[in-house]
């Protein structure tokens, strides 16, 4: 997603706090759908694994998201 953090940075650079513009909302969607497309197909590829050997109960302990650099 680095593309996403230099495009918001360019377009909000020399603009005053809180800046927000209609060309921030359509790169902030894009990204909001590419990230939630990644999910759908991981939880697809999980699913359909599940499916395969006949296990009918997913449990999902302790998630947590954060970012490894």
């Amino acid at each position: 997603m680095g593309w996403y953090n230099k495009q918001v940075s360019t377009l909000k650079e020399n603009q005053p706090t809180g800046f927000w513009s209609n060309k921030l909302a359509t790169i902030t969607e894009k990204r909001n759908r590419q990230m939630r497309n990644g999910i759908n197909k991981a939880a697809r590829i999980v699913i359909n694994h599940c499916l395969k050997k006949s296990i009918g109960t997913i449990v999902l302990v302790g998630i947590k998201v954060r970012k490894i650099k």
